[in-house]
């Protein structure tokens, strides 16, 4: 309650009523083609400035309305023309799961805040499964991936401006890890990881050259962000999806050494300055504290292995007070949330979604859609779901991490669907054809 009061302090009452009914008018009369991406743009940016506390105000603002992000996000995605599948059984078992995690919030102390996260969680969930709803094709799942790599690439550019703008400011607690603004390394470090795995594929498939040195510049920032984080988990989640387009760029040798020149040296002149302050020496280590933690909270749990927080009373849900941090594991946030009632299922739809995933791989080249696309996307997912286990930031409503990983789940749940009655319907015959690239290895596919 009391970090409630504080955003909503910071923030001038006319400004948190006015901004919201602002963006949705614009939203109202903006362009059909350019409404679900703004939306998307929008709901990237919001995300990453409400980790950014060293901005003051716009941090307060986004922190107060980002449930606003989401509903904006389903307003735009029910106006967005043209057709839609099905809500995939998954997509509904992932809502209901949502709306069903609430149940285990009654008896928290903080249940003003808990209770304003599961609503925002709710809307994040609805809204990522209604846009995976309205991608049917190859050309739609690119217009998400650009929009959501734009507001990334702005997200990128705030991050950076800390550097520019106040170097010693933006390494301030002295543990030489690079934390813009304020924001925690390990938050923002997965904003850098997502930047660079969908800047790369973007890089290499654009069908102009300007475009895709654009890109390629941006993932360079991006991983030289990412490396100043000296988070071993983000230099992870961020290098293993990125190979399959790295892998493509071998059709084009001297496009691509050419782009690497450019990028490595100018991230590197910007950054080198910077290197001598990181701690890069974790990186070589497996040694955390983290471990010890989530020892302390399987103790917890253990005290309340059926229900979680229902079998408790008075208790903080956002962190134990003895333990004085989050579990660091998205798995151990669902036991000490609900229990086995809850994490159970969430694990087998977890675990569902992860063989959804595997499956659409295998058929990848029985598809209209980019294999390139399919297999970044699968490896980018599966990798999200192992960060898990370091991580909570797949659990939490403040992250465009979490979106991707919820939207993924919709998406491939609804495509390994469809490829299974194109299959019944003896329709592969026809779609095993279908992709093949140029020389170069870019541009647009060509059946």
């Amino acid at each position: 309650m009391d970090l409630i009061r504080a955003y909503l302090e910071a923030v001038p009452l006319p400004l948190l009523i006015l901004l919201p009914a602002g963006v949705l008018a614009a939203l109202i009369f903006t362009p059909a083609r350019y409404r679900l991406g703004g939306a998307l743009a929008l709901m990237v940016v919001w995300m990453v400035i409400g980790r950014y506390p060293g901005l003051g105000t716009p941090q307060a603002l986004a922190k107060a309305t980002g449930l606003g992000a989401f509903v904006l996000l389903m307003v735009a995605t029910v106006m967005h023309p043209g057709p839609r599948r099905a809500v995939p059984p998954i997509g509904w078992a992932v809502i209901l799961l949502a709306l069903y995690s609430c149940v285990f919030i009654v008896t928290v102390s903080d249940l003003v805040l808990t209770g304003v996260l599961r609503l925002q969680w709710v809307a994040l969930v609805v809204s990522a499964v209604m846009v995976s709803t309205r991608v049917l094709d190859e050309e739609g799942i690119r217009y998400v991936v650009r929009w959501l790599a734009l507001g990334l690439a702005i997200s990128v550019c705030v991050a950076a401006m800390a550097l520019v703008l106040n170097p010693a400011d933006a390494f301030r607690k002295g543990l030489g890890r690079f934390e813009p603004w304020g924001a925690n390394s390990n938050q923002i470090g997965v904003v850098f990881s997502l930047t660079a795995v969908l800047g790369i594929y973007l890089g290499v498939r654009e069908p102009m050259k300007t475009a895709r040195v654009f890109w390629f510049c941006v993932c360079g920032t991006a991983a030289g962000l990412g490396l100043l984080t000296a988070s071993r988990s983000t230099l992870a989640t961020m290098a293993l999806p990125c190979i399959p387009a790295a892998w493509a760029m071998r059709r084009n040798p001297v496009f691509a050494s050419a782009i690497g020149v450019v990028v490595l040296v100018g991230a590197g002149l910007f950054l080198r300055q910077f290197v001598e302050t990181t701690n890069l020496d974790r990186l070589t280590t497996l040694k955390t504290g983290r471990v010890d933690i989530a020892g302390e909270y399987i103790e917890l749990v253990s005290e309340r292995p059926l229900l979680g927080m229902l079998e408790s009373q008075g208790i903080r849900m956002r962190e134990y007070e003895e333990v004085g941090a989050h579990p660091h594991n998205a798995y151990l946030e669902m036991l000490y949330l609900g229990g086995l009632a809850f994490a159970l299922p969430m694990l087998i739809l977890y675990a569902t979604a992860a063989r959804n995933a595997v499956v659409l791989w295998v058929r990848r080249r029985r598809l209209w859609i980019d294999p390139m696309l399919i297999t970044t996307l699968v490896v980018l997912h599966l990798m999200m779901f192992l960060h898990g286990f370091v991580n909570g930031a797949i659990t939490y409503p403040t992250y465009a991490w979490s979106w991707v990983f919820v939207f993924t789940i919709g998406l491939f749940g609804g495509l390994v669907r469809e490829s299974a009655q194109a299959r019944e319907n003896e329709h592969d015959s026809d779609a095993s054809e279908a992709y093949e690239y140029g020389e170069d290895g870019y541009g647009a596919a060509v059946a």
